[in-house]
């Protein structure tokens, strides 16, 4: 029974979380001008925090993949902004405590606008992209650009009041990067895209770190076609 209360306290302070984040919460989304090609620009910052979430992550390859990513973007080869990975796993669900505990990880962080990327596995990113965590495409891509990434251009379908499918599209949100050689020894061989945190407070350096991965998917199409 305890371990069940347990369950339910951590269950209710996940919604409190969610609720904080699509109200603003503790965090604000960063001042932005929209310009002519309809895509929203923010100041440039130094920093870039990456968040890759999953039922699981091997920890141990994040700074794998920060040292792979350092080498192929150019703007962190040449020290534009510095990369932060952190890695959260939820686990399948057969424990519950580790679940509500990535998810309630993620949640709070991307109140305290901690979160600027998200490379998620797909069940983490419906969930949250049905809370509006991320921004859509049409938000930082161009109509051209978003045309060309073709069947990578990732969305989920909605849930009615009663947590049921609901035939309707959320809009699309993230870019299919799965296989990309520079995640695989995160996440393994599971299906994941990147997305951009709706309040990300470094936002200029997320659409660059967004460029290079669909640039780098790209390229390992080719290379295995």
């Amino acid at each position: 029974m305890k371990y069940l209360k347990r369950i339910s306290l951590a269950m209710a302070l996940v919604m409190v979380m969610l609720a904080l984040t699509a109200c603003g919460g503790g965090s604000e989304a960063p001042v932005t001008t929209k310009n002519e090609d309809g895509t929203l620009s923010a100041e440039e910052t130094q920093a870039l925090n990456v968040y890759v979430c999953a039922q699981y992550v091997n920890a141990d390859a994040a700074q794998e993949l920060v040292d792979k990513l350092n080498e192929s973007v150019e703007s962190l080869k040449d020290g534009t902004y510095k990369l932060e990975v952190t890695c959260v796993s939820t686990g399948s669900g057969e424990d519950p405590s580790m679940q509500m505990a990535g998810m309630m990880k993620l949640t709070m962080a991307l109140a305290a606008q901690e979160v600027d990327v998200i490379i998620a596995d797909e069940l983490n990113a419906a969930r949250n992209a049905r809370s509006d965590s991320f921004y859509a495409l049409s938000d930082l891509f161009t109509a051209d650009e978003i045309a060309a990434l073709g069947d990578r251009a990732l969305s989920y379908e909605l849930l009615d009041d009663e947590g049921n499918p609901s035939g309707e599209m959320g809009p699309a949100c993230g870019v299919d990067v799965t296989g990309d050689s520079a995640l695989v020894n995160v996440v393994g061989n599971a299906q994941v895209g990147a997305f951009v945190a709706g309040n990300a407070a470094n936002l200029e350096n997320a659409k660059d770190l967004m460029r290079a991965l669909i640039s780098r998917e790209a390229a390992v199409q080719r290379n295995n076609a």
